[in-house]
């Protein structure tokens, strides 16, 4: 796999994300603190030192019981997620809140493709021949409370060590030669970015069609190559 990403800065805030793509490109965390900054890195080491742990002995106890729908790696990364979780929660909020985080994690695993996140980017497909494919959409509060043509600034639905537990999924899908994941963290996603062909999938495209329709609104943008 191989990320490309872009922030777009207005009068409005929102915070910028803090990104690992481990050597060798199958493995990326995607973690935006709302809050201290720290929390952030704190999240992606917690997942980094269990992933690589398990990996380098199956035979270590996981935490939390494995479920058997879902496959071994992608218990890996669920298990992975709640310890962050717990560690966020433990570190920083226990007494009052100092932070909170939005996490995506994406692994590449032999034909397939898993995920999880608790909250944004969503996520839309990009696959020759086809109509962008919202897969996972996370609206965030500013859906909720805008009224009439006014947007609120962006304000985060879901956080990551906010609570003693967490509501999340793991998803997967088998990418095809020219697949690309378009990651995209903002208040809504425009009617003309969904008309945008998979040949026109760059990232200077998005950024430019996203920035136009919505230019007083602060968003990030990410372009992963499967």
């Amino acid at each position: 796999m191989n990320f490309s990403h872009q922030s777009y800065r207005s009068t409005a805030f929102r915070p910028t994300p803090l990104i690992h793509l481990e050597d060798g490109g199958d493995l990326i965390i995607i973690a935006t603190a709302w809050g201290s900054k720290d929390g952030a890195q704190k999240a992606i080491d917690t997942i980094l030192e269990f992933y690589f742990s398990i990996q380098d002995d199956l035979e270590i106890t996981s935490p939390f019981e494995n479920l058997d729908c879902m496959s071994m790696k992608a218990n890996h990364l669920r298990t992975s997620l709640r310890l962050a979780n717990d560690v966020l929660r433990k570190e920083y909020n226990s007494d009052s809140f100092q932070t909170g985080v939005e996490l995506f994690i994406g692994l590449r695993n032999q034909h397939d493709f898993i995920w999880t996140q608790i909250g944004q980017p969503h996520i839309l497909l990009s696959r020759q021949n086809h109509n962008l494919s919202p897969i996972n959409l996370k609206y965030d509060l500013s859906l909720d409370y805008s009224t009439g043509m006014q947007q609120l600034v962006p304000l985060p639905s879901e956080l990551l060590g906010i609570y003693n537990t967490t509501q999340f999924q793991v998803n997967s899908l088998k990418p095809r030669a020219t697949d690309r994941l378009i990651l995209l963290s903002g208040p809504r996603i425009p009617c003309e970015m969904l008309q945008v062909v998979h040949s026109d999938v760059e990232l200077n495209t998005l950024v430019k069609t996203l920035s136009s329709e919505q230019p007083n609104l602060p968003f990030w943008i990410g372009l992963l190559n499967l």
